[in-house]
């Protein structure tokens, strides 16, 4: 069985309610996700990080990390943020507004 971390929370959040007689095969079966969300890697602190450097980050988290994209950024100088919001607005579902 593979876990992933939002497995692990659910297990976490479900294991701290008080219920008890709750084996890890009833966790993954209520837990785990149909479709795994997307997911985004945010690899901040880029304006301490040297050009190519950063190229080759991405390319190892893309490689080796459970992740649909990576967004170098730079909090503090306001980098790539622009990037992260039109990422999320794409990943969302269509739905009203509240």
């Amino acid at each position: 069985m593979q876990w992933y971390q939002y497995d692990i929370v659910c297990s976490y959040a479900l294991n701290n309610t008080g219920i008890t007689g709750i084996s890890l095969s009833d966790v993954a079966s209520v837990c785990t996700l149909k479709n795994k969300p997307p997911t985004l890697l945010v690899l901040n602190k880029k304006d301490l990080i040297k050009p190519g450097e950063i190229a080759k980050r991405i390319e190892w988290y893309e490689k080796n990390a459970d992740v649909d994209d990576v967004i170098p950024v730079s909090a503090k100088y306001g980098h790539g943020i622009d990037d992260v919001r039109d990422w999320l607005l794409l990943k969302l579902p269509f739905g009203p507004a509240y």
